[in-house]
């Protein structure tokens, strides 16, 4: 039997040691993980999507929490003597024309924006959830024509 030939070699074995050794691959590396903990572990391995994680995290955090709580000056207080101070250690941004915080009111721009951002964007996406759910479930025909439909709503409507 030639040395290199594997084909005649696996021939000449017989058939329960061939099944044997299908059977055995590799050994795991160790136990199988979690969807969560597979995400955790791969998320910080990638330092530019933790990173942006962070960013995320602070802005969030600014908008909906901090960012009012750092500054002293109401939201609404008008101080006409203080119109258009510069920035300084008591107004982190200056006032404007009415005199009003302008810190604070960027942060609280920053909120709307965000609730806006998030209630714009959660009934599409449960929109398409359902839609997915349905084809997934019911397959065939009906997979067919939801995803020609949303194919369709993707390349004709902008949004």
């Amino acid at each position: 039997m030639p040395h290199g030939d594997r084909a005649t070699q696996a021939d000449a074995e017989p058939l329960h040691t061939r099944r044997r050794r299908r059977r055995t691959g590799e050994p795991l590396a160790g136990p199988p993980l979690g969807f969560w903990k597979d995400s955790w572990i791969r998320l910080k391995k990638n330092r530019g999507a933790l990173f942006s994680l962070a960013v995320i995290v602070v802005l969030f955090a600014m908008a909906f929490a901090l960012g009012s709580l750092v500054s002293a000056q109401s939201l609404y207080a008008q101080d006409l003597f203080r119109r258009f101070a510069s920035p300084s250690a008591e107004f982190w941004f200056g006032t404007d024309e009415f005199g009003r915080d302008m810190w604070t009111r960027v942060w609280a721009g920053t909120r709307v924006s965000l609730y806006i951002g998030l209630l714009a964007a959660l009934p599409r996406h449960v929109r398409r959830g359902h839609l997915r759910e349905i084809s997934g479930f019911l397959g065939g025909h009906v997979d067919d024509v939801t995803q020609r439909g949303i194919e369709v709503l993707k390349g004709s409507l902008p949004w």
